[in-house]
Parts: structure tokens; C-alpha cells; sequence
């Protein structure tokens, strides 16, 4: 009888890797001082002598929008002729356009100081007008007959112009040729980006003010767009946004496919072309099924190697060099799932892995990857089908990961900052709207070709929102013990409940903190109440019909009440990395044990929208989850215990097993004379897949067996296995 895989795991241990706990991401702004000294320039560039219709767009936050003075924002002149556009904050606080020296339009509404809004002025050449945007909805638009820019040899500049210099924040700035539309201000707003290609071939100049990983200076001037417009800095000064969620960007984007020859594409470099061994990981959220390619790299329909779904259940398949292994698990349609694959063409080991766990390994005897010149293509490819729905961090290594690899970096980006075996090759696309290899390993910058483009979230509706966790100054995902689930919300129909979710904690301390991990999709938010129950089956409601800005339709964070942010109506673009849960889990869970069941409940009180959860997890006292920790979920076929991995190991390993109903199970621990050293799980456990972690500590060094005892319903099981303790 063939069992389900395992679908969960526990990160339960310290940081496995240096850097393991390294902030993951920078949120910068550029502070403008208002002097003369404080501005921004461009050096010239035709891609920026624009000529005809163009958007100049950017996120402010002024400090003295209202002053009687003018103040430049974005400008290219020459010298005092007045040629070029700009576009500049008015003495009352209003956003107005210029085309060489006429004033086209004049914003009817003005800015607040201290208070962030994303502006966009638009100029189309064609239809001669004017419009300018506020916060992606158009707040005025008129006739612009007086003519095109006139071209200009000129720098850009930033902060300072004619209009004389601008005092606050800027975040963000892009510069567009020929002119988004009002849909492409509305959608793209909360992206950073960093694409000249396809959708974005338009994009001119695109400053992010932060660097694309956490190595080094976070606060970058770059030029993100690829046309190397990269400005001279003179006095402009870095903005910490700090680690609170986002106001103005968010930085959990993923790619949109729709399976019609759009795909992403970087030339061949050795860095994405291993030959004897390799590890393929991506996160993948499939609208479809049948045969959809997730990456390949090599020519034509037979590429040296790819990673796809197949057939009319989306089996995981690998391909190399024509020949074709697959896994036993299907991936679902309609949720996020991790997928993962590694060969080692040394001994022709291959393994599967989904969200985490391993489903399926063996010999593959197909020796080395034979090495080619040919592109590396995500999401499809010249004669190769192409996948229809969302990919996000696409990682390739040249080395074999091991299963604690892969599970502990499941729910956080990997980049330059805090990659696994910096000595080796990896190769991780975050995504996160730019296209460059964020471990700067060597992978080539990837193009958009056709319709691929980021999901820009909170900018368009029903935009899943990836389980990834970029987190600023938290050792996540270490000290926590998290869980992959597959919870519908609500379980059935179009409102209701969820079905609890369980997570057991075998570690006994007294809380003072919680720190609770959520990632979850739902088409509504709003509509959504969570708590959390303890062992004790105490309720905490920690969030209750919260509405993130415009169409964000995922919760992806850290409730946490030490955070430096509440919970608002219509406030953040996302709730990461953390946010402070309505009311204080200390007061509800402080002085009680953190051992036994923790239960999340969800709730959906809305009728039309629906959503899943994709995993949870806990933190006490912002410290490590040590000791026995325990997961459960899914239906397996039959009573199983798994080989203990690692193996040998020093001080802890961990132990799989699986009932197909509610059982009584003890599972123990003896030494070489059959004395019992640890009892790990005694008691009754719900059916599913079950993982548990012992930690020898202070254990000698040597032989020792575990062996698992069950009583069900509908029989009984009794298995032994050996494990070795190496000092």
C-alpha cells in the first residue's frame, strides 16, 4: 500500500548556517536635506532624453509641502532654456507637471507632510494630455497642446532644479518611456523594480534606494532598470523604514505566468550549469494541470536538465538529457507548494522533496549532466510547455542539499546575506522584483519575455502571496517550530471555519513571549478572524477583520508584540515581517507551559471569498524550540516509522512516523543493553504524519536503538530501528 508522503516539518533547532539569523532585507528610503548640497544627478543618457510621452513616478513623504516655496522632485532641463520635463511640489503643497518651461497641470490635491503617497505625473504624446495620480487613482488630467519635451543633453536630476531644492523622503523613483497606463500606475506602485524587459521595456530609471541582499550597504543609489543610469549622490542621506511591515513597497512579489509562451530567460553561465550534482528548488502555484515546465537549462525540447509538472495530476518530474525520473506526490492546483530535487551523479542518488519532506528517492544511473551553451528558462521556454500560474525563488546549487537545508530555508529567501555553504555555488532568484541572482554567485540576469511579470501585490485582485518571510533583523526561521499545512478557510462552501490546525510542542517552558508565524492566501483578508489556543485550551484572538492597503489578499508575518507597528485599516501594503497582534499573548499564555497542543483557529465571516493556509509556527521567549517538538497532519495509508535522520548524528536527530487513525502510540528510546533512556511520545495522537526530535545531550557517544509501539482501533504495530550517536 502505497503511504502519502509526509507534507510537514518542525525547524525546531538553532541556526544550522552562519548567517542563518541575518537580516534578510533593508527597507531604504533617501532623505533630501533640502539644501543645494542635497540632490541626486543623472548623468545624460538617451534613455532618458525623452521626446514624447513618458510617467515620472515616486513614493514622497515631504516636510514642508505647504512653505510658500517650489520644490524639485524630478527635473531634466538645460541649463536655464527650459527645455525637458519636470515635475515639481508647489508652494501649496501640489503636485505639478511641466513640459519645458510651461506648467501643464496642476494637482488638485495637496501633499501632507510626514505622510507617505506614491505620485505619478503622465504626459501622452499621442492624445496631448496631462494627468497626475495619487496613490494609483487618478486625481486630475487636462489638455496638454502646448507640445512634446524638447530634447536635452542634460543630466536628471533629483531633489534640486529650477524650482530649487526638495526637503523629505523619496522612495522609489521610476522613469518611464511612452507612458503607463492607469492600470500599470494602479498595479505596479508597491513594487520595487528592477525589469527593462517584456511588460517593463519602457522603464528608463528605477532607484529603490536598497541594495538587492543584505550584504554590505543596504542604502544603494542604483539603477535597477539595466540601462545604467545609475545617479551620482551629493548629500542625499539614508532613510531606515525600520523592521515594521511595509507602507510603501512590498517585497514579496512572485512571477506571473499564463502558460502562453511567457517566460523568464538569462544567458548560459557556468553557475546554473552543474555536471555532478545539483539541487533544483522553486516555490510553484499552479492554476492548471497537465505538463508545465518550472525551469530548464539546454536546447529545445530535450534541454540538458528541467524541473516540471506532468500529465493530468501534476506529477513532479526531472529530466536529464532525455531521459525522465518522476515522484509519486501530485502537486496541487490552486495552492503554494515547495518542490525540490537533488542528483548526485557520483553514486546516481535522486530524491523528491515537497514542502520539505522527502517523497520519493532511488538510483538514477544517468551519469554526469552533460554541459551545453544554451540558456537557463523559468516557467517555460522555446519548445517547451509552458507553466500557467506563479513561481517564486528558483534556486539552483551545484552541490547536493541536505534535507535540514532544504526544510530550514523552506519559509525564507536565500540571497547574498545568509546563503547555505557560501564556499559553493548557489544560485537564488528571490524574485522580488528584480531579476538578478540574489546570492551574486554567478547566475545570469534574467529577461521577461512575452507576458511574465511580478504579481505586484496590493496593486491587482486575487494575486497570491507567497509563504516567503523576508525578515528584517529576526533569526527566522531558527527558534521556531513550524508547520506546512493544507487547511482550506473555510473548510467547505464560501464562509465558516476553518479546521483547527494542530501543532505540538514538546518542550517545557514558562512563557513570557510568543512570537506566532502565519502564512496564508485568502481572496479577502478583511474577512478573516484567527486565534491561537493554548494547551490549556485558552483563546487568544490575535486578529480580527484587519484590511491591508488596496488588494493585498495574503497574511504573511510575524505576530509579535514587542513589533514596532500595530494593525490599521488600510495602512500597510503587508503585515511583514512583523506586526503586533491585537491584544498581548503574554497576557493571555504568560506563566503557563509551553508544552503540549497549540491549536490555530480561522474563521471566515464573509460569504464569496476563500483561501488556504500554508504553514504556522512558534517561538517562546525569543528563543530556540529545543527538545522533543512534534507536528501532525494528513491522512497516510498505513503505520510507518522512518530511519531517524540524521544518521549518525551529534546531539540531535530527528524521528518520522505515521498512523492512518487516532492510535495510542509510545515511541522510546534504549541503549545497547535494552535500558530505556527517553520516552519521546506517549500518549494518544491524531492520524497523520508525525516528527518528533531527540536531542542526546549528554548521552555517550554509541548504539542505540527506538522503537515505536501503537494501539488502534483497527490493530496494533510494533517497529525497531537503530541510530548512532557520534561525539
Amino acid at each position: 500500500m502505497r503511504l502519502r508522503p509526509i507534507v510537514l516539518f518542525v525547524v525546531a533547532l538553532a541556526a544550522f548556517h552562519a548567517g542563518a539569523s541575518a537580516q534578510l532585507f533593508w527597507n531604504r528610503a533617501a532623505h533630501f536635506a533640502g539644501t543645494a548640497s542635497s540632490y541626486l544627478a543623472v548623468p545624460p543618457d538617451p534613455t532618458l532624453d525623452l521626446t514624447g510621452s513618458y510617467t515620472i513616478e515616486f513614493w514622497i513623504r515631504p516636510e514642508r509641502a505647504i512653505d510658500g516655496s517650489a520644490e524639485t522632485l524630478v527635473e531634466r532641463r538645460n541649463g536655464s532654456a527650459g527645455e525637458g520635463y519636470t515635475v515639481y511640489l508647489g508652494p501649496d503643497g501640489k503636485i505639478a507637471l511641466r513640459n519645458n518651461n510651461l506648467t501643464y497641470l496642476i494637482s488638485t490635491r495637496s501633499l501632507t507632510d510626514g505622510v507617505w503617497t506614491h505620485i505619478a505625473a503622465r504626459y501622452d504624446s499621442a492624445a496631448q494630455t496631462a494627468s497626475i495620480y495619487f496613490n494609483g487613482s487618478l486625481d486630475t488630467s487636462s489638455a496638454a497642446t502646448l507640445g512634446d519635451p524638447n530634447p536635452s543633453a542634460d543630466s536628471v536630476t533629483i531633489g534640486t532644479g529650477f524650482n530649487g531644492p526638495f526637503k523629505g523622503d523619496l522612495d522609489d523613483v521610476r522613469i518611464w518611456r511612452g507612458g503607463q497606463v492607469a492600470t500599470e500606475i494602479r498595479q505596479y506602485r508597491f513594487t520595487a523594480l528592477g525589469a527593462s524587459t517584456g511588460v517593463y521595456s519602457d522603464l528608463m530609471l528605477s532607484v529603490t534606494f536598497q541594495d538587492d541582499d543584505s550584504a554590505g550597504d543596504p542604502f544603494s543609489v542604483f539603477d535597477w532598470s539595466g540601462r545604467g543610469n545609475t545617479p551620482i549622490n551629493h548629500g542625499v542621506t539614508a532613510v531606515d523604514m525600520g523592521p515594521g511591515p511595509y507602507v510603501t513597497q512590498s517585497y514579496n512579489e512572485a512571477v506571473r505566468f499564463d502558460g502562453s509562451n511567457d517566460y523568464l530567460a538569462g544567458a548560459h553561465a557556468s553557475a546554473v550549469q552543474p555536471t555532478t550534482a545539483l539541487t533544483l528548488e522553486a516555490w510553484v502555484h499552479p492554476l492548471v494541470t497537465g505538463t508545465q515546465t518550472i525551469l530548464a537549462k539546454g536546447p529545445g525540447i530535450t534541454p540538458n536538465f528541467s524541473f516540471l509538472l506532468s500529465g493530468s495530476n501534476n506529477t513532479l518530474r526531472t529530466t536529464i538529457n532525455g531521459t525522465f525520473v518522476t515522484a509519486s506526490k501530485n502537486i496541487e492546483v490552486g495552492r503554494w507548494t515547495h518542490v525540490a530535487f537533488t542528483y548526485n551523479a557520483a553514486d546516481s542518488v535522486f530524491v523528491f522533496y515537497v514542502d520539505g519532506e522527502q517523497v520519493r528517492t532511488g538510483i538514477w544511473p544517468v551519469g554526469a549532466l552533460p554541459a551545453n551553451s544554451d540558456s537557463l528558462t523559468i516557467g517555460g521556454g522555446f519548445a517547451l510547455a509552458g507553466f500557467n500560474g506563479y513561481i517564486d525563488e528558483v534556486r539552483i546549487a551545484k552541490y547536493i542539499k541536505t534535507p535540514e537545508e532544504i526544510r530550514e530555508y523552506l519559509y525564507q529567501s536565500i540571497e547574498n546575506g545568509n546563503e547555505p555553504n557560501s564556499g559553493l555555488v548557489n544560485v537564488s532568484y528571490n524574485l522580488d522584483g528584480t531579476l538578478t541572482d540574489n546570492c551574486a554567485d554567478g547566475g545570469p540576469m534574467l529577461v521577461c519575455r512575452g507576458n511574465a511579470r511580478f504579481t505586484h501585490g496590493g496593486g491587482e485582485f486575487d494575486m497570491p502571496v507567497s509563504p516567503l518571510l523576508r525578515s528584517t533583523g529576526v533569526a527566522f526561521p531558527s527558534g521556531f517550530a513550524i508547520k506546512s499545512s493544507i487547511r482550506m478557510i473555510p473548510a467547505t462552501g464560501m464562509f465558516g471555519d476553518m479546521v483547527p490546525d494542530t501543532l505540538m510542542i514538546g518542550e517545557n517552558v514558562t512563557i513570557r513571549d510568543v512570537n506566532l508565524f502565519v502564512a496564508l492566501d485568502h481572496m479577502g483578508e478583511p474577512d478573516l478572524d484567527m486565534a491561537l489556543e493554548g494547551p490549556d485550551g485558552t483563546m487568544h484572538w490575535f486578529y480580527q477583520d484587519w484590511l491591508l492597503e488596496d488588494n493585498a489578499d495574503g497574511v504573511t508575518t510575524i505576530f509579535d508584540e514587542s513589533a514596532d507597528s500595530s494593525m490599521a485599516i488600510g495602512v500597510h501594503t503587508t503585515f511583514a515581517p512583523r506586526i503586533r497582534p491585537d491584544g498581548a499573548f503574554a497576557k493571555t499564555f504568560g506563566g503557563k507551559s509551553s508544552q503540549g497542543r497549540w491549536i490555530l483557529h480561522a474563521t471566515d465571516d464573509q460569504d464569496f471569498n476563500t483561501g488556504r493556509l500554508t504553514a504556522w509556527g512558534l517561538q517562546f521567549n525569543n528563543a530556540t524550540v529545543t527538545g522533543v517538538s512534534e507536528t501532525g497532519s494528513g491522512q497516510p495509508d498505513a503505520f510507518r516509522l522512518d530511519q531517524n535522520f540524521p544518521n549518525p548524528f551529534n546531539p540531535s536527530t530527528q524521528i518520522a512516523y505515521q498512523v492512518p487513525v487516532a492510535a495510542n502510540v509510545r515511541l522510546a528510546v534504549f541503549d545497547l543493553l535494552g535500558r530505556e533512556v527517553a520516552v519521546l511520545v506517549d500518549g494518544v495522537r491524531p492520524a497523520g504524519a508525525h516528527r518528533v526530535t531527540w536531542n542526546a545531550a549528554g548521552r555517550a557517544s554509541g548504539v542505540y536503538f527506538y522503537r515505536i509501539d501503537v494501539r488502534a482501533a483497527n490493530g496494533s504495530f510494533t517497529d525497531v530501528k537503530r541510530m548512532v550517536l557520534v561525539r
